[in-house]
């Protein structure tokens, strides 16, 4: 009884660990790509308005506006992994969430099951219930 739904638990664990992976590997890969193109478009693109901007500014003034340029970029990308960032932490709280209930409707689940295993149910049951409690306050911030 016990032991079916612990397997029920790792599986759903398992699970979860290798879509998270194949998730990650594919992602890593299209990003990996799209990096190397966006450089090396972003070389031809600010070498081609570099040359146009000097023949019509000067050179020191082209270089001064591509730098400038570039700077906004750079704010740019500040604003957008911030944003990301607040999402993704609004994602790891939704989750967080949804793997309480299951964990407490698990736990309710049991509850049958455990009233007639006696005083190693309630051992169990009591075990349980301080993991689920500590489990949240327990957790990395590495995501």
């Amino acid at each position: 009884m016990l032991f079916g739904a612990a397997r029920l638990v790792a599986g759903m664990g398992a699970a979860r660990v290798r879509r998270i992976s194949r998730n990650a590997r594919a992602q890593g890969i299209a990003i990996a790509f799209l990096a190397l193109f966006a450089v090396v478009a972003l070389v031809f693109f600010l070498t081609t308005a570099t040359v146009a901007l000097a023949g019509w500014l000067g050179l020191l003034e082209a270089l001064a506006v591509m730098s400038g340029v570039a700077l906004l970029a750079c704010l740019g990308t500040i604003l957008v992994i911030r944003a990301q960032d607040k999402r993704r932490q609004r994602q790891k709280a939704m989750e967080a969430m949804q793997d309480r209930r299951l964990m407490e409707t698990a736990a309710i689940s049991l509850l049958p099951q455990l009233r007639g295993a006696g005083l190693l149910g309630l051992g169990v049951l009591a075990v349980g219930a301080f993991l689920l409690s500590r489990r949240d306050a327990e957790r990395p911030e590495d995501d």
